[in-house]
């Protein structure tokens, strides 16, 4: 059977016999493998990327009151959301996405933001002046759902 054309009937294919070249079919299998490989360096680049944000982010919440004041709080402050859009930008520039994360990127993304939202305000009303355990555990809140999701990512 070897580079000789195979016969095949597919009664699943409303019943249409094809006809199928060994070469073909490794060919087309190659470049099935070749996807597969493309899908699942998306999916861990998008791993990267929550893992990244979240600890970028709980860092943030926690140093930045505590230590930086004046031009470097200033600098933090603005550079931090700059670094992260470009960032997302690099991950939506991909051409192929990851199922598990093109599933869980509005879930996350939205217990992302209301960590964020929620460590913010604390830090605003409280303007704390140490690192506190407090501080420590609100710091985390943005971490937890991109931790998760890098997770659940990096398993398939």
């Amino acid at each position: 059977m070897n580079g000789s054309i195979v016969h095949a009937r597919a009664d699943s294919t409303n019943g249409v016999a094809m006809n199928v070249n060994p070469n073909e079919a490794r060919t087309t299998l190659a470049e099935i493998a070749r996807t597969q490989a493309r899908t699942r360096r998306a999916g861990r680049w998008a791993a990267w990327l929550w893992l990244a944000t979240g600890m970028a982010t709980g860092a943030f919440e926690l140093l930045a009151p505590p230590i930086t004041h004046g031009w470097a709080e200033a600098l933090v402050t603005l550079g931090f959301p700059v670094i992260g859009a470009l960032l997302l930008g690099a991950a939506w520039r991909e051409r192929v996405h990851d199922l598990v994360a093109a599933r869980l990127a509005g879930p996350v993304t939205a217990a992302f933001i209301t960590g964020v939202l929620i460590a913010s305000a604390f830090r605003f009303f409280t303007a704390p002046t140490d690192v506190t355990p407090t501080l420590l555990i609100v710091a985390c809140l943005p971490f937890l759902p991109c931790a998760y999701a890098a997770v659940r990512v990096a398993r398939g």
